[in-house]
């Protein structure tokens, strides 16, 4: 978590927007999606980002479906994290 949230503060990220048909459901390897993993360690730290905006089903019933549109917006909070100084 210090990593990404180091990585992202320096490349100066203060939103995410993830379309949930984007979402890669499976396992599959180098295609251009988002794997469920990252978007699940989003909603596993909800203390550093934060969901601000969302519509479409829920993921949990995106995973279900295989899928589904919407989106989600995240703000990040770097607030009580020790952000590691990259150069």
């Amino acid at each position: 978590l210090t990593l990404a949230l180091s990585v992202l503060k320096h490349q100066k990220v203060t939103h995410l927007f993830i379309q949930k048909f984007s979402i890669s459901w499976g396992s599959e390897k180098l295609t251009e999606r988002y794997p469920i993993s990252f978007v699940e360690f989003l909603e596993n730290n909800k203390q550093n980002f934060k969901n601000i905006y969302e519509n479409g089903p829920p993921l949990s019933q995106c995973k279900q479906q295989g899928g589904c549109d919407g989106t989600i917006f995240y703000e990040i909070d770097y607030s009580g994290v020790e952000i590691i100084p990259l150069s």
